[in-house]
């Protein structure tokens, strides 16, 4: 999920199931990549926010109202518009033209020195954790699928540095035997549902696609105890109800929410 320049919001808990169990009435998640107000967003579980936008302070309030705050970090690529992108760009190692980024190479000291730089900021400034995005990046038909020793290196070494932050992957489920031990949940997209670039379209996913990958997430679930958090995209309430229809016998942690967004959901279930 690159979300550099995607916005995206966790609509409110009636759409999904609680990250953090322990608090059945609080809504679960939002993560949203634009600017926020910090004092207005209150009582969520987990916030999943980018952090260019938001000074130390802001984080303090943020945690103030809200159990968690996660920083958007992708360990895949990096947008032009990041704060880091004139540092670490002279090593990178190609570019997404779907998404205008650019892979970086986990390979290169420089590029985890910087990547370690920007992670030690983001600690200093409060943050709970990260959400790594692009991990599928490093799987066997990822376009970095060269660098997928690094990448579970680099993972490895956040976590040796900083034992109590909760490390959050997007995808790459190829990879989560060599990740487990130091990822405290995993997020996996379109399971149920999926949205097709070429055509614009919120779908279903097809019975063969979703038995496909329900089977997966059934079968990741035998033995990674941690939480899943399945993101699902769709753009009216009919597809809406499909996929929570779909993914209950799941019992997962969902999120259904648009592909992009400048402004809050207003699909409703009523």
């Amino acid at each position: 999920m690159l979300l550099t320049n995607i916005l995206f919001y966790l609509l409110p808990a009636v759409f999904f199931t609680p990250f953090c169990r322990s608090d059945e009435n609080s809504p679960a998640f939002l993560i949203c990549y634009a600017k926020l107000d910090p004092a207005q967003i209150k009582g969520y579980q987990t916030l999943i926010v980018e952090p260019k936008h938001y000074l130390p302070s802001n984080v303090r309030v943020f945690k103030k109202h809200n159990k968690q705050v996660l920083a958007y970090i992708s360990l895949g690529e990096v947008n032009s518009n990041a704060d880091h992108y004139s540092k670490i760009s002279p090593y990178t190692v190609g570019k997404n033209e779907l998404w205008d980024s650019h892979y970086l190479n986990l390979e290169s000291p420089e590029t985890v020195k910087i990547l370690l730089d920007v992670i030690a900021d983001l600690f200093a400034s409060g943050y709970d954790g990260l959400f790594l995005d692009n991990i599928d990046n490093f799987s066997q038909y990822g376009p970095q699928k060269e660098q997928s020793g690094a990448l579970v290196q680099m993972i490895k070494t956040i976590k040796s540095k900083y034992p109590s932050k909760k490390l959050m992957q997007n995808a790459g489920l190829e990879l989560l035997p060599k990740t487990e031990d130091f990822i405290s949940a995993i997020a996996i997209e379109s399971v149920a549902s999926h949205y097709d670039f070429k055509l614009k379209e919120y779908q279903l996913s097809d019975t063969d696609r979703w038995n496909e990958r329900s089977t997966n997430v059934l079968n990741i679930k035998k033995w990674f105890p941690k939480p899943i958090l399945l993101i699902e995209y769709a753009d009216t309430k009919e597809l809406l109800q499909d996929i929570q229809q779909r993914v209950s016998a799941l019992d997962c942690d969902l999120f259904i929410g648009p592909i992009e967004l400048q402004h809050l959901p207003n699909i409703t279930t009523n």
